[in-house]
């Protein structure tokens, strides 16, 4: 191509010769331009948040881990190994009631053993049944109330009502008072003259004991120990006297299953149960 000056100017027979190939190509409309231009920008926008609520995330993990919640890095429950800790229910400890011995009129009739009378002799209650065996008084619990019956027909009675600082403590006394009497038990092992019912378990509130021997030239002698326990507060009766009808063979005892948890309710205050005797 030559121009007005009769000069050939090289870059216009460039753009001559490349106008052919250009033509031959299929260009996309306005329309189709302006599509493509807003998909571009939806997707920049897109991408755009994306990121954005990945930093927003990365920076609430951090935080969580900042103030010490784990949260952000814990996974939805699943079979884990972890478990709760789960903490035993103590029973709290209870006061004694305004008036938590039984009354004359509350011991048993057994044996024809009627007139029941409390000694103003309150330390009376210490006085031994069993040698073997310690008086409560000496299980060292802040508070003892004591009361010790007695008959014109000889057998005597004592009760003692315990009333410890906790429960654990309560406990302790109890365990240390069945390991006194199975100490008795092993005292008179293999003597014929004893019918001993070893300490055992009555229900779930206690243990019993009892033993009765026939000494040459005596009478019958019957000694029964009954212990029952509600949270910190321990009850031990006691019956001793000359009774014969008493004995492991049709195991019956004095303090009944009614009278001895009429007594541990009286104890506590608690208003009395009715049981079937």
């Amino acid at each position: 191509m030559t121009d007005h000056f009769g000069a050939t100017d090289r870059v216009a027979d460039t753009l001559t010769a490349l106008r052919a190939d250009t033509d031959r190509l299929a260009l996309p409309d306005s329309g189709s331009v302006r599509r493509r231009g807003e998909q571009r920008t939806r997707n920049q926008v897109v991408g755009s948040t994306l990121a954005v609520a990945a930093l927003v995330a990365g920076a609430l993990g951090v935080a969580g881990s900042l103030s010490g919640s784990d949260q952000s890095v814990q996974g939805p429950p699943g079979q884990g190994t972890a478990t709760a800790k789960v903490t035993e229910s103590v029973a709290p400890p209870v006061a004694l009631a305004a008036q938590p011995l039984l009354d004359a009129a509350d011991i048993p009739t057994f044996a024809g053993a009627t007139g029941w009378q409390v000694s103003p002799d309150e330390t009376a209650a210490d006085q031994p049944f069993l040698q073997c065996l310690p008086s409560p008084s000496e299980l060292g619990a802040p508070q003892t109330e004591k009361r010790f019956f007695y008959t014109e027909l000889a057998p005597t009675a004592s009760q003692h009502v315990l009333r410890f600082a906790d429960v654990a403590a309560a406990e302790a006394a109890m365990t240390g008072l069945r390991a006194d009497l199975d100490a008795c038990s092993e005292q008179v092992a293999g003597d014929s003259s004893v019918d001993e019912r070893p300490a055992q378990s009555f229900g779930d509130i206690g243990f019993q004991f009892s033993r009765s021997s026939a000494p040459a030239g005596s009478e019958v002698s019957y000694v029964e120990v009954d212990v029952a326990r509600q949270a910190n507060v321990v009850v031990v009766l006691q019956w001793n006297g000359a009774v014969d009808e008493v004995s492991s063979a049709d195991d019956s005892w004095v303090w009944d299953e009614a009278s001895l948890t009429a007594a541990l309710d009286r104890a506590v205050g608690r208003p009395a149960r009715s049981t079937v005797r």
